[in-house]
């Protein structure tokens, strides 16, 4: 089975916010310390900006160790399984 920065990877690469979403926790939180008033909470959140991205940015693409590096150093919140 693939884990979970691979299953993320593959959401992400399949431009699928439905899968990406799947991927965090209902509670998730983002914090963004350089920018306070951007932070957000939620699944539902988190599919309505992956949703934007893959809509404002055709052509993007996750790494393996960028995705790896974002995990770990930006996202601090447990991931569901």
């Amino acid at each position: 089975m693939a884990s979970l920065l691979e299953r993320l990877g593959d959401a992400m690469n399949s431009h699928d916010p439905v899968r990406v979403a799947s991927l965090v926790a209902q509670d998730y939180e983002s914090s963004q310390p350089a920018h306070p008033a951007r932070a957000f909470g939620g699944r539902e959140q988190v599919l309505a900006n992956w949703s934007a991205v893959f809509q404002g940015v055709p052509d993007f693409t996750a790494r393996e160790g960028d995705i790896d590096a974002a995990v770990r150093d930006l996202y601090r919140s447990p991931m569901s399984d």
